[in-house]
């Protein structure tokens, strides 16, 4: 994940679920994530176990000092007791106490990222950039299908652009993956 964000520019926020931050290079993997923390543009939520045998929390520190001196807008969250593995619940080494606190903690970054994405798309909007806006609800539905409020405006936005096909098919769509809306719902 440190490694993706660091080399993609279309990455914007990413959750890292215990992985290796430094290594021995190799021909395979001349770089680890602490070689490369000043690159890394986006938000990066690290989730580690203090008690993980296979990343020692060295390492863990190195790249939260790293990410740090970068001005970075990561950060690391470091479980205490939490051994290597600890959002496995087919594992032994299952927490369920830190794995629910992860994944709220991930949860909360896409949610972030798709709110944002919201209100650029209504500012693109009212920007008269429709074209814009539909990439921006279209990202934003896609990140977080359960959202029903981005539909709804994705409809508007096809209407406004006279495009009646595209916004019956998001309209379906709508109707098809949430029966539980009301039409009040997707009429917001």
């Amino acid at each position: 994940t440190w490694l993706y964000a660091a080399h993609n520019p279309k990455v914007k926020a990413a959750v890292a679920w215990y992985g290796k931050i430094d290594s021995p290079a190799t021909d395979l993997t001349p770089k680890h994530p602490i070689d490369l923390a000043a690159q890394i543009k986006p938000a990066v939520l690290g989730l580690y176990g203090g008690k993980d045998q296979g990343i020692p929390l060295d390492d863990v520190e190195a790249m939260r000092d790293a990410l740090q001196k970068a001005g970075a807008r990561s950060q690391i969250h470091v479980y205490a007791d939490a051994p290597h593995a600890f959002h496995a619940d087919y594992r032994p080494t299952y927490r369920q106490a830190e794995a629910e606190d992860g994944w709220r903690e991930a949860s909360a970054v896409v949610n972030h990222r798709v709110a944002m994405l919201v209100d650029d798309g209504k500012l693109m909007e009212q920007s008269g950039l429709d074209a814009e806006a539909i990439g921006m609800y279209q990202e934003a539905y896609r990140l977080s299908p359960e959202r029903p409020d981005v539909l709804p405006r994705l409809v508007d936005v096809y209407l406004k652009l006279g495009r009646t096909e595209d916004a019956d098919a998001a309209a379906k769509l709508a109707q098809a993956e949430h029966p539980e809306w009301t039409q009040a719902e997707l009429a917001e």
